[in-house]
């Protein structure tokens, strides 16, 4: 029986117990993170995004609200690593799926970064 993935055709085979192929299942999640990479590349974007308009609102004389990033959050490498690393867990986890809020809620954060910056200026 053939599965198609993604433009690939693969063969899944069924023989007497076995269930799918190695070679299936890694094409299997491969697709699956297809569908992902979009978050995923958004997540750590909208990530540095909030520390380039965190450091602004500070240069214009605000503060950070969250306390436990308080003294680093204006920074972008310490973003970009954060984020990497969630999504690398979220990976190696297989809840790639979190992706999809975890992202939303960022936007949302870098919304209001957005909105704050501009209404200091």
């Amino acid at each position: 029986m053939f599965t198609h993935v993604n433009s690939n055709i693969v063969l899944k085979c069924q023989d007497l117990g076995h269930s799918m192929t190695a070679g299936y299942k890694l094409a299997e999640r491969v697709a699956s993170l297809k569908k992902e990479i979009v978050f995923i590349i958004a997540f750590v974007v909208l990530n540095v995004l909030d520390a380039h308009l965190t450091s602004t609102a500070i240069a214009l004389g605000s503060s950070e609200m969250n306390p436990v990033v308080a003294g680093f959050g204006s920074s972008i490498l310490f973003k970009v690593l954060i984020s990497v690393a969630i999504v690398m867990a979220l990976l190696l986890l297989k809840r790639e799926k979190l992706l999809k809020p975890l992202t939303i809620g960022m936007l949302c954060v870098v919304l209001w970064n957005i909105v704050a910056v501009w209404s200091w200026s």
